[in-house]
């Protein structure tokens, strides 16, 4: 019996070695240091720990800059009924929550996906495993106004979810990155590059060593045309690996924004205190957790 599972474990080893050697020898994709995925599998335990802590003196800076184009209503100025409405959070946070995140917020509250920001950009969600680097890569290209991460495509009748429901795997929502985008600056096929660039497309419910399907990667189309758009994007790239793409590409449904310690991350500062720059072109390496 016990010569059968190491057998197993063996063979689970030898299959996710050979997926990695064969997406790293067709794809630009590259793997995580290993100094960087070190301990990802406590990550859960750490961040709901030291997270809430660390980021507790950051209550004026709930906004980062690259969500100076849409200007926070100051407090007092928000309407009464948008108040009211933030007031039924599960998430406090979300009655601190300015600017774009604010109005993400109410959306999702409201148990709506739209495809268009009350500023007139477009939106766009992606699910790429652990969406801290996720949103930090975004964050950096031209034309992206404003991203924030959240949890998508769970099953209602959980309502909205905190960030320990999500990490049960319980829930089927997705970690993820919405991003308000300015479509005369960037087009969402350049969104699909960017994003397909940074994940392993054929890695199923999970992303490296973060493991379950709450990493799962997927496109989440807020529009037909957006959606025919991946599918040919997706066609036209399944020839660059081995194993068959696990991206799912599915019509965008509400998007949750995450506590407020996960916006910005890595820009922050991420797990370590050393600030990522979110500057628009830059082409650093991004430290997945900090």
């Amino acid at each position: 019996m016990a010569t059968r599972v190491v057998a197993k474990a063996i063979s689970l080893a030898v299959l996710i070695f050979i997926e990695d050697r064969c997406v790293n020898a067709f794809s630009p994709v590259q793997p995580a240091p290993k100094a960087l995925i070190a301990g990802t599998l406590r990550r859960t335990a750490e961040i709901n720990q030291k997270l809430p802590k660390l980021y507790a003196s950051t209550e004026q800076d709930d906004s980062a800059p690259n969500q100076d184009a849409q200007t926070p209503k100051p407090a007092a100025e928000i309407e009464d009924e948008e108040m009211e409405l933030l007031m039924t959070s599960r998430l406090k946070d979300y009655r601190l929550m300015r600017g774009a995140l604010q109005e993400s917020a109410l959306y999702a509250l409201r148990g709506e996906a739209p495809a268009v920001s009350k500023e007139g950009y477009s939106i766009a969600t992606f699910a790429g495993g652990c969406f801290w680097g996720t949103e930090l890569a975004f964050q950096r290209l031209p034309g992206v106004v404003s991203t924030m991460v959240g949890y998508t495509q769970g099953d209602p009748k959980y309502g909205q979810p905190t960030y320990s429901m999500i990490c049960s795997g319980r829930t089927g929502h997705a970690e993820c990155c919405q991003v308000y985008y300015d479509p005369s600056e960037v087009s969402y096929k350049d969104l699909l590059k960017e994003f397909f660039s940074k994940i392993k497309p054929t890695q199923k419910n999970r992303q490296g060593f973060d493991i379950g399907n709450q990493y799962r990667t997927g496109v989440y189309a807020h529009t037909e045309e957006q959606m025919k758009e991946a599918e040919e994007y997706v066609e036209s790239i399944k020839g660059n690996y081995f194993f068959p793409i696990a991206t799912e590409l599915k019509k965008a449904t509400i998007f949750w924004p995450a506590e407020r310690y996960h916006q910005q991350y890595l820009e922050r500062g991420g797990r370590y205190g050393l600030k990522q720059s979110a500057e628009k072109g830059n082409k650093s390496p991004i430290r997945c957790y900090g």
